[in-house]
């Protein structure tokens, strides 16, 4: 561990004094895209800024005047569970529940590490909203054309 703490400490001496931008904080993991640096390779951001929308503005972190990519954060799919489990009737209560609920299941997605999880939160919530809208036009159509028909 100490060998490769020096490794570490060597390679920052190498890069010199590096300034995160401001508005911008150390990745540390938290965004494991890639984007293209002057060179013409694909590296991990070094500086990221997450935005309230889901996106983030990324900054290779490799000279001064870079261009800032954004992306939409999405979960990675895992395929190496051989079923889906079904959501527990409390997370779904504040997945589709009212405000406050919901609020606190934002905030804590929002504190964790990996970021597209807060963005999954936030997209469930909206394709839930967009269904429920649906669902009650289908219904408001069905009535009409029923009195229609009569």
């Amino acid at each position: 561990m100490a060998q490769h703490d020096k490794c570490i400490a060597t390679l920052k001496c190498q890069l010199g004094n590096i300034e995160v931008p401001p508005g911008f904080q150390s990745n540390n993991g938290c965004v494991n895209y890639t984007v293209p640096s002057k060179e013409g390779l694909q590296v991990v951001p070094q500086y990221v800024r997450r935005l309230s929308n889901g996106k983030v503005e990324m900054l290779a972190g490799r000279e001064a005047e870079e261009s800032v990519y954004v992306i939409q954060l999405y979960l990675t799919p895992n395929y190496s569970s051989p079923s889906a489990e079904p959501m527990p009737p409390w997370f779904l209560q504040l997945l589709y529940g009212p405000s406050a609920g919901f609020n606190v299941l934002t905030l804590a997605s929002y504190a964790l590490d990996q970021w597209a999880v807060y963005t999954e939160v936030l997209c469930y919530r909206e394709n839930n909203e967009e269904h429920r809208i649906i669902e009650t036009e289908v219904a408001e159509l069905t009535t009409r054309l029923a009195v229609l028909q009569e």
